[in-house]
């Protein structure tokens, strides 16, 4: 049973080197049987893929071998005419990258968490910031030994002063807090300010808008009535000028009345 898996592997292997190497069948696009057998699939990166292969082929010089021979030649010459395309496999410093990295990061600030619970308990450890743990994760192995071994001597303080001195950070922290949430309201009067003096820049813009395009109606109405003048004045010397000439044709008045 096993003669015959290993002859139908070596099938399938000859039948795949035939494809790759044969021009004709070499095509993009084509059809390469390496799902026929397990030993082909499994070579199939190293025929025709993204790998460098070396085929050795072993002849005999024995004349009762010689028809073996010329196939074992005829198999190799097929192998040789197959083009690999061995590719360097690297990943360049991108999204992926920086993801691994943040995750590497995210355990090891665990792994410094839970190392501050169990040596100064669940109370104090909660007095450590994530962001010094953070921090010291950053910064590699020699910072985190280093901050293992200050947690180890914190451990050993009584803990009347470590809750005295948690209970003094504990109120500078709340002071500052104070601070800053006064800070927050006065910037935040100072904006609603800003906004309402906007507003009334705007308002003012949009009367400034209206009173000139009621200029400009104004002054267009104006145009018009001067032009309109000028065209009266025009025709009233016209006529004026026709009416002079009727009357010096008929002799009325002389030509230096004109």
């Amino acid at each position: 049973m096993a003669v015959c898996y290993l002859l139908q592997g070596l099938l399938a292997l000859g039948n795949v080197i035939s494809a790759l190497g044969d021009d004709k069948r070499r095509l993009p696009g084509r059809h390469v049987p390496y799902r026929d057998s397990k030993l082909t699939r499994l070579l199939q990166d190293s025929l025709g893929g993204n790998s460098k292969t070396l085929m050795v082929a072993c002849i005999s010089s024995a004349d009762d071998v010689l028809e073996e021979n010329l196939n074992t030649l005829k198999y190799a010459s097929r192998a040789r005419h197959i083009r690999n395309r061995p590719i360097v496999n690297c990943q360049k410093l991108g999204s992926s990258s920086s993801g691994i990295a943040g995750d590497v990061q995210a355990l090891q600030l665990l792994l410094l968490r839970r190392f501050t619970h169990q040596v100064l308990g669940p109370l104090t450890s909660c007095a450590v910031p994530d962001q010094l743990l953070a921090d010291v994760s950053r910064c590699g192995e020699a910072a985190s030994a280093r901050l293992l071994r200050e947690l180890q001597l914190l451990a050993a303080v009584p803990k009347a002063t470590l809750a005295a001195g948690l209970a003094h950070d504990i109120q500078l922290r709340d002071q500052e807090h104070q601070q800053d949430s006064k800070q927050l309201s006065r910037l935040q009067q100072q904006l609603s300010d800003l906004e309402s003096q906007l507003s009334t820049a705007r308002m003012q813009a949009a009367a400034f808008e209206m009173q000139a395009d009621f200029a400009a109606e104004e002054r267009v109405a104006a145009e018009q009535t001067v032009a309109e003048a000028v065209l009266q004045q025009e025709a009233v010397q016209h006529e004026l000028l026709m009416q002079i000439d009727k009357l010096q044709e008929t002799g009325r008045i002389g030509p230096a009345v004109r």
